[in-house]
């Protein structure tokens, strides 16, 4: 049996833009510690590849070339059972699932509501919600 991806929905965080930051990026920075932010991003995105630039179809190119890195530090550590990889503001990446394959236990925190449940129904793997 494959192991779950798990996938927590976060309440809120703080983003400070740098002063340099570009000025396409920096419209945003204010809202980056959203939530509604977030939901609004991904809701009004079409659901084929979400219109969000970061969102890929497949796993990260550099990620396969390195996870092997991560499967032999993750067995040296000898965490047994507690072993996994957090990815932490996931979205609704390719790479979680890429990860539980290569990995095992994957474990996402997502800000948006709507990307979180997206990543699963786009997959048609049962989820709940709590």
């Amino acid at each position: 049996a494959t192991d779950p991806v798990h996938l927590v929905s976060m309440t809120s965080f703080s983003l400070v833009a740098p002063p340099a930051m570009h000025p396409q990026l920096a419209q945003f920075a204010g809202r980056c510690g959203e939530p509604a932010f977030w939901d609004e991003l991904y809701s009004a995105a079409s659901s084929d590849n979400d219109g969000i630039r970061w969102n890929q179809r497949a796993s990260h190119p550099l990620l396969r070339e390195y996870v092997g890195l991560l499967r032999g530090r993750l067995a040296e550590a000898e965490f047994g059972a507690a072993s996994g990889v957090l990815v932490p503001l996931c979205g609704k990446s390719a790479d979680l699932e890429y990860l539980r394959d290569e990995v095992g236990h994957v474990v996402g925190i997502e800000f948006s509501g709507h990307a979180a449940r997206a990543f699963f129904e786009e997959r048609q793997w049962p989820f709940e919600e709590f």
